[in-house]
């Protein structure tokens, strides 16, 4: 039963992979590899954001927990922030359709419901006060307070770049891949669906044996597939950085899976991470 549980957190891996750059099938050992390299990352962003949930003495895990970290890099702040901004204005969205399905009325036409969101609320302007509310207690967060009274406007350049070489290489796909690509989109590590189930309990015990499983929310776990995705985003985009640097002239292995050897040298492409043993937030531009 357990190896079924390992096999389709390897499949999840492998199929990260496909959607950030590598091939339908990625090599065997370096979807073993960064499986392992994950998990290391996860085990230092778990270990950090417990220690700020007890220090302020919740229960449960949530997004300031893992903001205090994300601190250290500022582009990956600012990615965070408007990731909790998109969350919660989708949870928002949710709850407001679900109160009109719920009110007693003679239609059922919600083709306003759009237009109705789209217009600014105490809602949201409670959301980004909660926010700087909680920025404020950190120090040295003077930039991150501005970007979110500035409206969230950020250019992130190289989320920019990843993306853009995402779509040239969709350009170039087979319809079959293409619909392997987009079904494998869908794929987390842990499922939002549910928190309570014996798939994140296998990965948390694989990260961290002494993880008090019952500290884990939904935002917990919204945090962790976002620093994954992160994480193999950025991972990936420097071995096929590195790999085209060294195959100028043979395009046609462009597209063939992506070497271990090409992995590793992403890793080592920056002292910093030798230097702090935290992938994410040393070398993340």
């Amino acid at each position: 039963m357990s190896n079924k549980k390992l096999d389709v957190i390897e499949d999840i891996i492998s199929s990260l992979l496909f959607v950030n750059g590598d091939s339908i099938h990625p090599l065997k050992d370096c979807v073993k590899f960064v499986e392992n390299f994950i998990f290391e990352q996860l085990r230092i962003v778990l270990k950090n954001a417990n220690e700020n949930r007890i220090s302020r003495n919740a229960s449960k895990l949530n997004y300031v927990d893992f903001l205090v970290q994300a601190r250290k890099h500022s582009n990956l702040m600012k990615r965070f922030l408007l990731r909790i901004k998109s969350y919660e204005e989708a949870q928002k969205a949710k709850s407001f359709y679900d109160s009109l399905k719920n009110t007693d009325c003679d239609y059922d036409d919600y083709s306003g419901y759009a237009d109705i969101l789209t217009i600014p609320d105490d809602d949201e302007e409670e959301l980004s006060k909660s926010l700087e509310s909680i920025l404020e207690m950190m120090d040295g967060c003077e930039e991150y307070i501005n970007f979110i009274k500035n409206g969230y406007i950020f250019t992130d350049i190289t989320k920019q770049k990843i993306m853009q070489k995402k779509e040239e290489r969709t350009k170039n796909m087979s319809t079959d891949e293409y619909i392997i690509f987009e079904n494998s989109r869908s794929k987390t590590l842990f499922s939002t669906t549910y928190i309570k189930c014996a798939r994140h309990k296998t990965i948390l015990e694989m990260i961290d044996p002494q993880f008090n499983f019952s500290t884990l929310s939904l935002e917990a776990i919204h945090s962790l597939n976002f620093i994954t995705s992160e994480i193999v985003s950025i991972l990936v985009a420097q071995a096929t950085e590195i790999r085209s640097h060294i195959l100028k002239n043979d395009s046609s292995k462009y597209y063939e899976s992506i070497s271990l050897d090409y992995y590793k040298l992403a890793l080592k492409k920056t002292s910093r991470y030798m230097k702090t043993g935290n992938y994410l937030f040393g070398v993340i531009d």
